[in-house]
């Protein structure tokens, strides 16, 4: 009895360190930002990032080595779902995470408390209006949160 517990605990853990944790997501304009932290198992060589319109994706977007990732030219409006899974060293891949999803939407956002280099989303937003408008498209809205901006503007579009 004790052998069959023991090996009942062991896979238990085995699946709670194997899927990926703490997925954040951000959608701005057509595109979305995933970060996670760092998977716990030796040797993990790289990550594997599924994207679908349907919960449980699992069509390939990219690998990457990093724990972030940026999906680019996507539609506004559109939901998005991902999953991540981690790559061991001989190839093998971990269960996938959990499903995470973003829609990215036609506004960019400028905020006093955003950066030069803001995702321009809601949570990570533009310091600068005219980056917004430099990085918007034909129907996107820049959105201008409460403060003074000193900027000279220039629109071409």
């Amino acid at each position: 009895m004790k052998k069959y517990l023991f090996l009942l605990l062991f896979f238990m853990s085995v699946l709670i360190v194997n899927s990926q944790t703490n997925i954040a997501i951000d959608a701005a304009p057509r595109k979305v930002k995933l970060s996670w932290d760092a998977s716990t198992i030796i040797g993990i060589k790289n990550y594997k990032i599924y994207r679908g319109l349907n919960p449980s994706p699992t069509s390939l977007l990219a690998t990457t080595t990093t724990v972030s990732y940026i999906d680019l030219f996507l539609n506004n409006g559109i939901r998005y779902y991902y999953r991540i899974t981690a790559v061991k060293a001989d190839d093998s891949e971990t269960d996938y995470s959990t499903d995470v999803s973003g829609t990215p939407l036609g506004v960019w956002h400028v905020e006093k408390s955003g950066t030069p280099n803001g995702f321009g989303s809601s949570t990570s937003p533009l310091l600068l209006i005219q980056s917004a408008i430099d990085l918007s498209a034909s129907g996107e809205t820049v959105l201008v949160g409460d403060g003074i901006f000193q900027e000279k503007l220039q629109i071409n579009k």
